[in-house]
Formats: structure tokens, sequence, C-alpha cells
């Protein structure tokens, strides 16, 4: 069971936001979601929003950036 996922530094842009939010509604152990040092942005943001919606396990998302 997946509970932390740390992917900061992967060029993640708003693409891959997507993806992570799609496997967000479908895994509901995640606890820990780490994505610093990437290219997610507003729309980025706003998927992964979306893919939060009803999340109620995740304790921890940083979206770093520098």
């Amino acid at each position: 069971m997946l509970m932390r996922l740390n992917l900061g530094g992967n060029g993640i842009g708003y693409d891959g936001c997507l993806a992570i939010a799609l496997g967000l509604q479908k895994n509901h152990s995640l606890t820990s979601l780490e994505l610093p040092r990437n290219r997610v942005g507003d729309d980025g943001c706003d998927a992964l929003a979306s893919g939060l919606e009803g999340h109620r396990a995740l304790l921890n998302l940083e979206l770093v950036s520098e």
C-alpha cells in the first residue's frame, strides 16, 4: 500500500499533475505527496485539487518551488 510519494525535482508539469490526480482518485491510502522543485503551476494545482476531492488520508502536500 503506497502511503508516501516523493517526486521532487522531476520536471513535473500540468500533464504530470493530471496523471497524479487520476491516481489520487484511485489511491486512498496516500498520506504524503511531495512535489518540490517541479513545474506544477496554477493549472497543475487545479488538477491536483480535483484529484484530491474526497481523498481523506492525505496529511502532507508539498509544492515548494525554488
